[in-house]
């Protein structure tokens, strides 16, 4: 099939064509910048070297150029809603828990102002929905209808869910005039606010219109903000309008593909701007259609990079990557494959970006909270950190590439001791980055401005190769959010987790670039990204349900039904419109189509193919290939580890021999017991010197909790021993013992723990604490039982070793050695 040419390429020739000389007074407006860049692409490709362009837009920046408003900083309009609600509302909340809540509300600001909805109207109350055959005459009948039947389900005495509704529903009138007040004071807004000023701007003559002859060309689901801007310039200055579309799904009433544009077609200032007959690309040109069915998730990436291959080698030097693209239907594949891509050396060019929220990065500064948290915690240990946390700060590979080798040292020499708590004057004095990131500080202090200063240290600190390019945009990004942060906040937030709760909000959608974002290489695209462009080759991976379309989040302080009645976007419909319009413009003009989807049970999905795929496969009547890839089973047999008793071994296991000379290297109770329990652990353990890292454990493991008490039982019994130097225990002395139980068993703790005698324990610590105090007395009870007898020693053998000579036959002996309770 012969390549057809691109929507953008028609449209740079067609008006090139039309307007010629005049081509530098026209404005082309399209649906976003990515359709720009390539539609300069095009005309810098086919006008003569240097000749004057016209201007391309976006609609964003179209109509931002008419706005008296600027967009303004997320969490500075979060913060200003904040302080409406504040001043509106006796409630008092914490702002990390409001940012929430407020984004969904701007999110539903922003709606209604791009939809043009009166906002007072919208967020009437139970008693004036009556109103609403007068006052809401823009509304048709259907839609009133079902507004009051909303209401209706009011009219009966009201739960108390419904009570909190009204109670909100209430307020918002006041918080939406009063907000949107208060940003135009500034002279910033939501994206909806700014769109909706354009247009009143418009209306009331208050703007100077720059452009003079436009186009808008390419689009689909036009707001109502940006149609009446587009019919204001029909009426007003010289406007073309070009349409995207194919009589497949424009003239099925039953295609949701065409719901938009159906509508748009049907308007009169819209009308003739559609041509008629519209072409039938889809049936007429069928593309090569080829749908695999793969049994995992990430299976679906390796299928599509054997077909790219396929591609390539089939076209070989005539293979051009930019008219290839590979669509992202499932966003979470987009990295790998990207990574696939990279290890086969195809270039790749892609406008996606990687989560903020998934780099090294984020969760370095989570683990620093994490560790100044453990600082203002009720009855913590003052001056002490967990030891849990310090490693796992110390471990980060931006911390550790600062200094490998005295890092590695710095843990090495903690866990020699083992303890649950380390003091920070421990660690401050061994080096600069250190006594920045473990300084003790208070809310007071400020703990933005300790992860301001700890993260440029960090980021300044180390070695340059250490920090990818990534990693060093992800700091970049922390610290203009965390200046953002202090900048805006007034009074501290309470506490660390608070500061993660927040941060955690407001990094969630940033998302950093990655790779090339040149035109040059196979495209790498989500599916909103396609709009506009078209490509020869095409692979969608992720058709499933759920992702194709996506699963629209239904969040919104604003009802369905509501929605549907005041014309709203709703989440059954809006998605899966412009998703179906995206899914069939890919067919419109493709040679090839590569769709992949998964069988997977996921916890998002039930491994169901996309209904887009089901209509072509049931509906369209086009000719396509579907198969299934399964993905073979190996089953690798575990294969034994054997040493042999022979050379080098044998050499180091005669060492626990008795040699000619008396030299013998003694077997401890804990070497025999790994040896009888498995021979091969002993030989990797004392032999090979392998041994696992130890952890810090808690006073509730087991080896940790039996340690303690063979320290507390020494404790008690051995100024015992001292006194009595021989002389039998009576009853007596075991009754003054228990007495001083609690206060040996807080001793020993603190001493492991490393705090002072008067440190209070919670949690864990204080249920071991208790439990030991138990099974001291116990124990004592017992020995009590048996008085009077004769106290000879304790822990024989730590001072003077006590060890026993073992027979194995006539020419070998081993050593036994141990410590007796």
């Amino acid at each position: 099939m012969a390549s057809q040419t691109p929507f953008l390429a028609e449209l740079a020739a067609d008006l090139y064509g039309r307007y010629h000389r005049e081509i530098t007074q026209l404005t082309v407006v399209l649906p976003h910048e990515q359709s720009v860049k390539v539609l300069r692409q095009h005309w810098v490709a086919s006008l003569p070297p240097k000749a004057a362009l016209p201007k391309v837009l976006s609609i964003d920046s179209f109509i931002q150029q008419l706005s008296p408003l600027k967009p303004g900083n997320p969490l500075l309009l979060n913060h200003l809603l904040y302080q409406t609600f504040q001043a509106l509302q006796s409630r008092k909340e914490p702002f990390e828990q409001f940012y929430a809540w407020g984004s969904l509300l701007l999110e539903d600001f922003d709606v209604i102002d791009r939809y043009l909805v009166d906002a007072v109207h919208l967020f009437t109350d139970l008693g004036n929905h009556k109103a609403l055959g007068s006052s809401y005459d823009y509304l048709t009948e259907a839609q009133r209808a079902t507004i009051q039947s909303f209401w209706k389900s009011f009219e009966k005495r009201l739960s108390t869910q419904q009570q909190d509704f009204l109670a909100l529903w209430r307020l918002l009138p006041q918080v939406y005039q009063h907000f949107g007040k208060s940003l135009q004071t500034q002279g910033v807004g939501y994206p909806g606010l700014c769109q909706k000023a354009a247009y009143e701007a418009l209306l009331q003559g208050t703007v100077l219109v720059q452009h003079h002859q436009l186009v808008f060309a390419g689009f689909n689901a036009l707001t109502p903000v940006e149609e009446k801007i587009v019919v204001w310039y029909q009426e007003n200055r010289p406007t073309s309008l070009f349409w995207d579309v194919d009589a497949y799904y424009m003239e099925d009433a039953q295609q949701e593909a065409g719901l938009y544009l159906r509508e748009h077609q049907k308007k009169p200032h819209f009308q003739t701007s559609f041509s008629s007959p519209l072409r039938r690309r889809i049936t007429a040109e069928t593309p090569e259609i080829h749908i695999t069915e793969v049994a995992s998730e990430v299976g679906q990436v390796q299928v599509v990079r054997a077909q790219l291959q396929e591609l390539m080698n089939e076209q070989g030097a005539s293979f051009v990557p930019g008219k290839t693209a590979i669509v992202a239907a499932n966003e979470t594949l987009c990295m790998p494959m990207l990574r696939a891509l990279m290890l086969d050396n195809i270039q790749a060019s892609t406008p996606l970006g990687y989560p903020l929220k998934d780099t090294a990065a984020y969760r370095l500064l989570a683990y620093l909270l994490a560790l100044q948290s453990t600082i203002g915690a009720p009855r913590s240990p003052t001056g002490y950190f967990p030891m849990r946390q310090v490693l796992e700060v110390l471990r980060h590979p931006h911390v550790m590439g600062w200094d490998p080798a005295q890092v590695r040292a710095t843990i090495h020499r903690l866990q020699a001791t083992p303890r649950s708590y380390v003091p920070s004057a421990e660690l401050v004095q061994k080096n600069v980055l250190y006594a920045e990131i473990f300084k003790v500080i208070s809310l007071k202090d400020g703990l933005i401005r300790y992860l301001i200063e700890t993260l440029q240290a960090i980021e300044a600190g180390g070695p340059e190769a250490t920090l990818r390019p990534l990693e060093k945009m992800a700091f970049q990004q922390l610290l203009q959010q965390l200046g953002h942060l202090q900048a805006l906040l007034v009074a501290p937030l309470p506490n660390p987790e608070a500061l993660l709760q927040l941060l955690r909000q407001l990094v969630q959608p940033v998302q950093l670039p990655v790779g090339d974002q040149a035109s040059g290489g196979v495209q790498v695209l989500d599916v909103l990204a396609t709009q506009n462009l078209d490509f020869d080759h095409v692979f969608i991976v992720g058709m499933n349900e759920g992702h194709f379309p996506v699963q629209a989040s239904s969040a919104s302080v604003i009802p369905y039904t509501l929605r549907k009645g005041y014309g709203l976007p709703t989440a059954d419909q809006h998605p899966a419109a412009l998703y179906a319009y995206h899914f069939y413009r890919l067919l419109q003009r493709a040679q090839r189509v590569c769709m992949t989807y998964s069988t997977q049970t996921t916890a998002d999905g039930q491994g169901e193919m996309s209904r887009y795929l089901l209509q072509l496969l049931y509906a369209s009547k086009l000719c396509m290939q579907k198969q299934a890839v399964a993905q073979p089973i190996h089953l690798v047999s575990a294969q034994p580890i054997v040493i042999p008793k022979e050379g080098t071994v044998l050499h180091q296991l005669q060492q626990y021999t008795l040699q000619s000379d008396g030299n013998v290297q003694p077997l401890t109770p804990s070497a025999l017991n790994t040896y009888l329990d498995c021979s091969l652990r002993f030989y990797f353990q004392y032999l090979a010197q392998l041994k696992a890292s130890t952890q810090p454990q808690q006073a509730t493991h087991a080896l940790v909790f039996g340690n303690l008490l063979h320290e507390v039982m020494e404790k008690l019994y051995t100024p015992l021993l001292t006194r009595k130097q021989g002389e039998r225990l009576h009853s007596k002395d075991f009754v003054a013992l228990q007495k001083k139980v609690p206060t040996v068993v807080k001793a020993v703790f603190s001493g492991l723990f490393q705090q002072h005698q008067q440190a209070v324990f919670q949690g864990d610590h204080a249920i071991a604490q208790s439990v030991m105090v138990k099974i001291v007395n116990r124990i004592l009870v017992l020995d009590q039982a048996h008085a009077p007898f004769v106290l000879i020693g304790l822990e024989v053998g730590r001072r003077v070793p006590l060890s026993l000579d073992f027979v194995l036959n006539a020419t070998t002996r081993v050593r036994l050695r141990g410590i007796i309770d």
